[in-house]
């Protein structure tokens, strides 16, 4: 879009990311409506078309439909209304997506839980929403039934694994997971699948309105920087998000492939994974429980044509594919967030990609859960070595200065506190308006911004660079030291698998970096060696205060769950006065 107006030299005013889009963000419509409304007009003219893959059993438009019906029926039957919060905790299955499409319809709020989180949470998360109604799967009864009588919920709906499968592929997986599954101990009303998928019941009562501002889903932070917070995200988030991926150059059509391989607890999974590919026509293939030695796999099982993984999936799929002769070309995105990626391996899978004949350069994003986990991405016309792309179409990204919250120009160059406003942005962390007006403040321009925490810079052409987080910064005497940039020297070098910078307490200069890495497997042996050059590779390269004190070398890279360096147990390994934990170093250096 051409933009000829003077420039301020303020990108909340002069948007200059704008160009790269061939309109306006007044031109892009968001109807107030529900996003499971958005769905049905969206594919209305083709009902035929594929919306869900599970196991490879196509699940088409017109299913998707009649199913959530039935399951709006049975809801309605148990005493689901608009408003009540009802509890999923369940990994990805046709039958969870029905259901929370129909829970959307309804107008009731899903309160998405990690079933991996202990008892206490998942029994808190129920209890502080006064959740009546509980959705799960047979195959976490274990985990479920350490609880449940110790909650409000009076009702619970347990569906299979294997319900939309054929019966030969649900004998089998049932076989499989024959060990895990246990009878639910409940003390109130529990329904099978028996009970609930086999009823041809329809609804005859009008259901209530349901809008864009009413709440659609719960989800939860990370935790990583404190206790995980209630996140509510409305029903415009949603929309939001799919009308404005529809307008992005991503090399995207209806009737492409989707592989969605992030589960539905997780902001990310359950809105920018799942609901917009199906939102928007694409056959979106699901995999109810996902592991990183399954990515290279399934890649070449189900040759997706759009993917989104995090940084140690695609390093996994170039030792998977090696030297071998194979063919990418229906990768048409390659994908990938949820934690920083150096520059060095965004360029090795960027050639990866090109001599294995994808047309796509790895594609970076950006967000945080409480803007619907997607903020700023990559896209086929802009898409620079280092930079995670430009704001969605009806996204403002701006930088702050962090200590007197006034915008910086993005025509200086200089880095500050990212901060974001857009349709995407929750309406609020649910029971703590404290911690909402913390994160959400409104600006002299009347805009609500959600400040990340997040250290970045925005270039003159409107891209957008992360130099790390404010709590990640190291303050050494005074002088700002960015972990990131310390991290993108060291993995310069060919010896080097994985690396990451933290601090770590000392007595004369409160912080120092120190740089946690795991050597190539065909290097192990010469630790000696490897330090050596990788302090010659910093010092020439890094100011003298920004030289990691340390390099220590780890046997392996702790990750979370999620498939993040887990940055907070390497800082507590390097500050703890004993050293003899699971993260034990190989060699100290």
């Amino acid at each position: 879009m051409n933009n000829d107006k003077k420039l301020t030299g303020y990108a909340s005013i002069d948007k200059p990311w704008l160009k790269y889009y061939d309109i306006s963000p007044e031109e892009v419509i968001i109807p107030n409506i529900g996003l499971y409304q958005y769905i049905c007009d969206n594919n209305k003219s083709n009902l035929d078309d594929i919306a869900i893959n599970y196991y490879h059993k196509r699940i088409t438009y017109r299913e998707l439909s009649t199913n959530v019906d039935k399951l709006v029926s049975k809801f309605l039957e148990l005493g689901i209304k608009k408003g009540d919060v009802v509890s999923m905790c369940c990994l990805t299955t046709p039958e969870i997506l029905y259901s929370f499409f129909a829970l959307n319809k309804i107008g009731a709020i899903a309160n998405m839980l990690d079933p991996r989180i202990g008892s206490e949470g998942l029994k808190n998360h129920i209890n502080e929403n006064n959740s009546k109604y509980l959705i799960t799967q047979d195959v976490l009864s274990s985990k479920i039934n350490d609880f449940i009588n110790d909650t409000t919920l009076e009702n619970i709906v347990a569906f299979s694994m294997g319900d939309s499968l054929p019966k030969i592929k649900e004998f089998i997986l049932s076989m499989k997971l024959k060990n895990q599954i246990k009878p639910i101990n409940f003390k109130g009303n529990v329904y099978t699948s028996e009970t609930i998928l086999k009823s041809n019941a329809s609804y005859r009562k009008p259901l209530e309105n349901v809008n864009g501002e009413d709440v659609a889903c719960i989800v939860y932070t990370g935790g990583t920087t404190g206790e995980p917070k209630a996140v509510m995200l409305s029903n415009k988030n949603f929309v939001a998000m799919a009308a404005q991926y529809s307008k992005l150059k991503v090399n995207m059509t209806r009737k492409d492939t989707f592989l969605s391989i992030i589960p539905p607890f997780f902001p990310y999974g359950i809105c920018v994974s799942t609901y917009v590919p199906i939102a928007l026509g694409l056959e979106t293939i699901i995999i109810p429980k996902f592991d990183i030695s399954m990515f290279s796999k399934l890649m070449m099982e189900y040759k997706p044509n759009h993917i989104t993984g995090v940084p140690k999936y695609w390093e996994e799929f170039m030792k998977y594919v090696g030297n071998k002769n194979t063919d990418l070309s229906f990768i048409k995105s390659a994908g990938c967030g949820g934690e920083g990626m150096n520059a060095e391996l965004e360029r090795k899978i960027n050639k990866f990609l090109e001599e294995h004949n994808s047309p796509s350069k790895v594609m970076k994003g950006y967000g945080m859960t409480e803007v619907s986990a997607a903020a700023v991405t990559c896209t086929s016309n802009c898409n620079e070595i280092g930079s995670v792309g430009i704001p969605l179409i009806c996204n403002t990204v701006s930088i702050f200065d962090i200590e007197t919250g006034e915008e910086i120009s993005y025509l200086e160059n200089k880095p500050g506190e990212i901060c974001i406003n857009g349709p995407c942005t929750m309406k609020g962390y649910r029971n703590n308006a404290e911690a909402t007006n913390k994160l959400i403040k409104t600006h002299s321009d009347g805009l609500r911004w959600a400040h990340t925490g997040d250290c970045g810079r925005i270039t003159s052409d409107g891209k957008i660079f992360i130099e790390g987080r404010y709590k990640r910064i190291i303050l050494r005497r005074g002088q700002t030291i960015y972990p990131n940039s310390i991290e993108d020297i060291i993995m310069k070098s060919n010896y080097v698998d994985s690396v990451a910078v933290v601090p770590m307490n000392h007595p004369d200069f409160v912080n120092v970096p120190v740089a946690c890495i795991t050597i190539k497997d065909e290097y192990r042996d010469y630790s000696d060696i490897v330090k050596e050059n990788l302090q010659q590779l910093c010092q020439r390269v890094l100011p003298e205060y920004s030289l990691p004190y340390e390099y220590q070398f780890l046997d392996e890279m702790p990750y979370t769950k999620a498939g993040k360096i887990d940055f907070i147990s390497l800082e507590k390994m390097l500050n703890s006065k004993e050293k003899n934990n699971k993260l034990v170093l190989k060699k100290e250096c």
